[in-house]
């Protein structure tokens, strides 16, 4: 037997590492998943009445009035169509996204950005663990104020420089980028969507 063989004899087996599925496989799992729900959980509705909110009149439930109704179960041409029909309910939040994004890359690209990472490197030297909080805690000032969670995209490309350079992975820059805006929202100090609604139907 040859030194090679017994070399490959003895290395120990190669340990599996877990490798995430494409975006696309995780979302269609997710659309397949609730259209099978569709046939389990029973199907029921509200009564609705229209109410004059802060965004004008809106056909709200009325509690207390929830009752079972036929079941309608997502066929295949719903799931087909799931995506397309999401974009298009989302839209405003999808625009709104690609814009903060267009206007980051445009800082980017005219350096603002570095010269930002820089001034901040430097002014806080040794105490680099303090970028983490104080990040967080500006863009969840950010979305109490304004409640716009979906942002941490535009944030996430502009953190993660910063946090390389000082020596985190790329989860820690993600973690700020998306804890500090939905910990924000759930302050809702003045988030129209919620804190204004809510304060109509109370």
């Amino acid at each position: 037997m040859s030194d090679l063989t017994k070399k490959a004899e003895d290395a120990p087996p190669r340990k599996r590492s877990f490798k995430l599925p494409d975006i696309y496989i995780i979302l269609g799992s997710f659309v397949l998943l609730m259209a099978l729900l569709t046939y389990v959980i029973p199907a029921g509705s509200y009564d609705r009445q229209l109410v004059e909110t802060t965004k004008g009149m809106q056909n709200l439930v009325v509690s207390g009035t929830y009752k079972e109704i036929a079941p309608n179960p997502a066929g295949f041409f719903d799931v087909i169509t799931a995506i397309p029909y999401g974009f298009e309910k989302a839209a405003g939040v999808i625009v709104l996204t690609f814009m903060v994004g267009a206007c980051m890359g445009l800082l980017k690209r005219a350096s603002i950005v570095d010269l930002g990472i820089q001034k901040l490197s430097g002014a806080l030297g040794k105490s680099d663990y303090l970028v983490a909080p104080l990040l967080m805690v500006a863009v969840c000032i950010i979305a109490a104020f304004i409640g716009t969670p979906e942002l941490s995209l535009a944030y996430l490309p502009v953190f993660l420089p910063l946090f390389y350079r000082l020596g985190y992975d790329g989860m820690t820059a993600t973690a700020v980028a998306l804890l500090g805006p939905c910990m924000g929202f759930i302050f809702g100090i003045t988030v129209p969507a919620s804190v204004g609604m809510g304060q109509q139907i109370a």
